[in-house]
């Protein structure tokens, strides 16, 4: 005979509990998208809603700060040597809770690794409660991270089904795992996200962006110009050229966007510096 389930309570507080969850998250989801709401006079365009809605992160759950990165896989060049390589990725930072926020996010882009690629590559929230025991898993970011102030860090994929585009990403200057309640805090606000960015490219005002985007698409176009240069000069594909300058940016301690500008200046070629 099968083991009994246990009986509910008789007195309603089963259906009573549900009904506040319910409630508290509709609530939730009504304030963020009048909030974040790129028609109203205090948030001028998506760019504004998207940093207004990780300002709220940031206030909801008492966080060092948040952005929102826009992420696309950059296709192989055709005819490109074959070599082991992790998936390169267009990014672009579309909103964040201040300018650290901001920075950290491009922290992860010039290392090439952290929960924010993580999470996009597998669909999947990526939580780090305590950065430091991350070494093995993000040998260049967690370390780096640490040294930022960060103590955990969690990513939340911007996705409508199967397609995914982005992340949420959400930092903390203490070691830190999210409760039950926060985690639905945090899939509510990508799902906000979400509909924010995909209503702007619906109704064709995604150029609106504010300029930090426009910006950071300048910053990525200038990366992925030096990728393919190098692409082509080594033979290699276009994510074996990232890894390589990624790693050669991190052994000189130099930013990659500095070094990127530098070999489409011919200053600087994979292998040699040119003085």
């Amino acid at each position: 005979m099968g083991r009994a389930l246990p009986a509910s309570r008789g007195d309603g507080r089963d259906g009573v509990d549900r009904a506040k969850v319910g409630a508290t998250e509709r609530r939730l989801r009504e304030h963020a998208r009048a909030a974040c709401d790129p028609g109203s006079e205090a948030v001028r365009d998506t760019g504004a809603a998207i940093d207004c809605l990780c300002r709220l992160a940031v206030t909801e759950l008492g966080l060092l700060g948040a952005a929102v990165t826009l992420m696309t896989p950059t296709a192989p060049s055709p005819g490109a040597a074959v070599a082991p390589a992790p998936p390169a990725y267009s990014q672009a930072v579309a909103g964040a809770s201040d300018e650290r926020a901001h920075e950290l996010e491009h922290l992860q882009f010039s290392l090439g690794e952290g929960p924010s690629a993580h999470a996009f590559t597998t669909g999947r929230p990526v939580l780090v409660p305590d950065l430091e025991a991350a070494f093995a898993r993000w040998p260049a970011f967690a370390p780096a991270g640490l040294r930022a102030g960060l103590g955990a860090v969690h990513t939340f994929p911007l996705q409508l089904g199967a397609v995914r585009f982005g992340t949420l990403t959400l930092y903390d200057g203490r070691s830190r795992s999210l409760s039950s309640d926060e985690v639905t805090t945090c899939l509510i606000l990508a799902e906000i996200g979400t509909e924010r960015l995909l209503e702007s490219a619906a109704d064709g005002t995604s150029h609106a962006l504010d300029p930090g985007l426009d910006l950071a698409l300048r910053f990525r176009s200038e990366v992925y110009q030096a990728q393919g240069k190098v692409a082509v000069q080594l033979g290699v594909s276009l994510a074996h050229a990232l890894l390589l300058m990624r790693a050669r940016a991190y052994a000189s301690d130099q930013d990659l966007s500095d070094l990127a500008i530098a070999i489409l200046d011919e200053t600087i070629e994979m292998g040699r510096h040119v003085d």
